[in-house]
């Protein structure tokens, strides 16, 4: 059994994205191969051209990443309002929001 299989992906620069899917689909993990936190047993992960743990220090300063889960969300507003909410703490113009 693997945590992440078979991911792939690109982004442009700039862009801010969500990463959603069930309980147990391997988000934290991706993420956090992704930030450098943990080094995947196999494959390759590359971010900006670098490979985020074995570059560690270089990489932080460039990088950001904000962890949600259900709790960041209020049950009785729709998604988009409980972000809404959230969009000003994290100091995001409403055009790139």
């Amino acid at each position: 059994m693997y945590a992440v299989d078979d991911v792939s992906f690109e982004l442009q620069a700039g862009e801010l994205v969500g990463y959603l899917g069930p309980n147990g689909a391997g988000k934290s993990t991706t993420i956090k191969m992704l930030t450098g936190l943990l080094v995947p047993t196999s494959g390759e992960v590359y971010v900006g051209g670098m490979v985020p743990w074995a570059e560690r220090e270089r990489y932080v300063r460039g990088i950001g990443a904000v962890f949600g889960n259900r709790t960041t969300l209020w049950w009785d507003l729709p998604v988009i309002d409980s972000l809404e909410l959230l969009q000003p703490m994290y100091d995001i113009p409403m055009q790139r929001f």
